[in-house]
């Protein structure tokens, strides 16, 4: 008994890793997010809109969650969804014109921010990140849908910092 206590203890202290040495994954993508925004080409909710308004050519890349989708979205015909864990297996199948226009988007700009900088990666020339996602395009003031129909909202918060 003595001895199985003694071995748990040495055990157990001997594993170098203390709570402040783990890192969460909300902080490395962060910190990814951070050291891309500066690589990549983003563009505001505005000129999105533009881009909408004038029928100009480009895709829409929405790397959210079907869940999300589901829940709000930007009513357009030329979207695709590629749900950021799947990126790099299909937008080559699903976007195969690498000269293409394509804004990716999110809900808060992280994940598209990561998923333009992959498309760089694979050698697509005119990508952009919508800067701050679906939570920009809400804020300011365009118009969403779901299957309620087509809305405004009026004040879209986040827990996101």
């Amino acid at each position: 008994m003595k001895f199985s206590l003694v071995f748990l203890f040495s055990v157990a202290f001997s594993i170098p890793v203390t709570a402040s040495e783990i890192i969460s994954a909300e902080k490395i993508i962060r910190n990814q997010h951070q050291l891309l925004i500066n690589k990549i080409s983003s563009i505001e909710a505005e000129t999105l809109n533009k881009w909408i308004e004038t029928k100009k050519d480009f895709i829409l890349l929405d790397v959210r969650e079907s869940e999300e989708i589901i829940a709000v979205n930007i009513d357009i015909n030329n979207k695709i969804n590629i749900p950021r864990g799947t990126v790099e297996f299909n937008v080559q199948r699903l976007i195969p014109n690498k000269n293409q226009h394509i804004v990716v988007m999110c809900s808060h700009g992280i994940r598209s921010t990561i998923v333009t900088d992959i498309l760089n990666k694979f050698g697509y020339i005119n990508v952009y990140n919508l800067k701050d996602g679906l939570f920009s395009w809400v804020n300011s003031g365009h118009r969403v849908s779901n299957f309620y129909g087509s809305f405004k909202i009026d004040e879209f918060k986040s827990s996101i910092k």
